[in-house]
């Protein structure tokens, strides 16, 4: 037998050996971009194709005389015999992993390779960890996690092509959860802890508590005065005191204040700032209905935009302020308890109304100019901005007006009286008809007064007295007989001589009586006469007349 054909025998004989689907140990002789040639103790040798890494590709430790497990495939290309690494790696870890995944257990796995959209992970067989199922609280940077050692849990598992998918977020959210039931059964609201700032965000700032249990610190609870940044109070890494603000059980999750333990800078406010005090402040916003002005870190006021100007109507406080600015300002009320401080702008000077007052007294006759007009009386301006009221009852005594356009126009210059100013209110009540004596005071109940007939009715008449001004005499009180008829007894234009028997202000009617007046002149001549020696016929009519 020639050489040729002994090593022809010698390589039957060896595949003899070796069966489709065994598991033998072999050493590596070759690692290249093909794939890894093994040495099987045969004369072929055996190699693992480069496609059967998938994407991690061939693993880092595949150096020569590195012994590894392959599983015999029974094929043949370029004169090697194709073994698996993955067939023999899964043979022996199927069954582990498929009793994790079951039992939905954690397993343990180092990261090997990082590829688009996650991580490979070696649990036994390449898995595959999507970027969002890594746990990114507790790294720095995701590079940190090439060849780290991590538990995991198997999501998903494909039994058909052998492949896994894995969470580590989920194993470290039980974890966590599990840690953070602990340390709730030991804390609770109101008490003080230690903790390390973890992590920052635009709304406050996470602080870590032990077991990787965190807390958040809302941006409001870390200063006593307004920030627009967590780091403006705490940093990453810094070692605090926090107070538990609150505790939800059923979301594990716990609210913790810094400022809290810090003085309050509202501590004795009254005495730092008193009202009536002139203080100092930068104006920090500018809202419409006014300005925040700070006195000092944590101690902010506002200054109502009706406390800008005695003398304009301020429609927007940047009219007059200025962001950033500072300026003098006049402390109106001071509410701990509330924690609002009222400033003013205007009071720092004197109020104009109080020199009014003093230079124009009660009963002044004023020249003034329609500012506005409205339903309930007429805006006039009586010098410097300073404004005025004559309320629509104030226009006339007799004439009814329901709208101020009736009698004046916007712009116009009218004569008024001031009949009350009031600077705590900054107000000022002035009148028309003022200007004139009240006409009712003529028509006092007892009073006898004259006038013509300009209305008859059926249940009376009615009798002007004079310009806008009326009188009625209900038919019961026209004359002293019953049942008479007011169109028979009077005539428009007719003169009547009255009695006032009622006069009220308020609603501005006069209620009239020919009958009383009668009757009352009549007692009159009988008394008269009653003392006289036989008076004349004559003489009698002659008083009637």
């Amino acid at each position: 037998m020639d050489e040729l054909e002994m090593n022809f025998e010698a390589a039957i004989n060896g595949m003899q050996d070796m069966k489709p689907g065994e598991i033998r140990t072999v050493k590596i002789v070759a690692v290249d971009k093909e794939g890894v040639v093994v040495d099987l103790g045969m004369k072929s040798e055996g190699f693992i194709p480069i496609e059967e890494f998938g994407q991690r590709g061939v693993p880092g430790d595949f150096v020569s005389e590195k012994e590894i497990q392959v599983v015999f495939t029974g094929s043949r290309m370029d004169g090697y015999y194709l073994v698996s690494y993955n067939q023999a790696r899964q043979k022996f870890a199927w069954a582990k992993l498929k009793s994790s995944y079951d039992g939905n257990e954690a397993v343990s796995g180092t990261i090997v390779k990082k590829i688009k959209g996650g991580f490979i992970v070696d649990i036994g067989i390449d898995a595959f960890l999507p970027m969002s199922q890594v746990d990114t609280k507790s790294i720095d940077s995701l590079n940190e996690l090439l060849n780290r050692d991590i538990k995991v849990l198997i999501t998903e598992l494909n039994n058909k092509n052998k492949s896994a998918v894995v969470s580590h977020k989920r194993i470290s959210d039980i974890e966590r959860k599990n840690n953070a039931a602990k340390i709730l059964s030991t804390i609770k609201v109101g008490d003080i802890i230690e903790g390390t700032v973890s992590k920052l965000a635009d709304f406050g700032a996470f602080i870590d508590i032990g077991g990787g249990v965190e807390g958040l610190a809302h941006i409001s609870d870390l200063s006593w005065h307004r920030i627009d940044k967590a780091s403006e109070a705490v940093h990453a890494g810094d070692k605090i005191k926090i107070k538990v603000l609150a505790i939800d059980n059923e979301k594990g999750k716990i609210s913790l204040g810094f400022k809290q333990l810090l003085p309050h800078p509202w501590d004795n406010i009254e005495k730092k700032y008193p009202i009536g005090a002139l203080v100092k402040g930068k104006v920090t916003s500018l809202v419409d209905f006014g300005a925040f002005v700070e006195l000092e870190p944590g101690i902010e006021g506002l200054v109502h935009v009706s406390e800008l100007s005695w003398k304009e109507k301020i429609g927007h406080p940047k009219k007059l302020l200025k962001s950033g600015e500072s300026y003098e300002f006049k402390v109106l009320d001071v509410n701990r308890q509330q924690g609002k401080l009222s400033l003013s702008l205007k009071r720092t000077q004197g109020n104009p109304w109080e020199e009014l007052k003093k230079k124009y007294p009660s009963g002044t006759k004023l020249k003034v100019k329609v500012t506005k007009l409205a339903p309930f009386g007429i805006f006039v301006n009586i010098e410097d901005n300073l404004e005025g009221l004559i309320p629509l009852m104030d226009i006339s005594w007799t004439k009814r007006i329901h709208h101020p356009e009736q009698v004046v126009s916007v712009g116009k210059e009218i004569d008024a009286v001031l009949l009350e100013v009031k600077p705590e209110e900054e107000r000022a009540q002035l009148s028309i008809k003022h200007l004139t004596p009240d006409p009712f005071e003529k028509y006092s109940t007892g009073n006898i007064v004259k006038g013509e007939v300009n209305k008859i009715f059926d249940f009376g008449i009615t009798i002007k007295l004079e310009s806008n001004l009326e009188g009625f005499v209900h038919k019961n009180e026209i004359s002293r007989e019953k049942d008479t008829d007011p169109k028979v007894l009077f005539k428009l234009g007719q003169e009547v001589e009255a009695k006032v028997i009622r006069a009220d202000r308020k609603t501005r009617k006069i209620d009239l009586s020919v009958r009383k007046l009668e009757l009352e002149l009549e007692k009159e001549l009988v008394k008269k006469y009653s003392n006289m020696p036989n008076p004349s016929l004559g003489q009698v009519l002659e008083e009637k007349d």
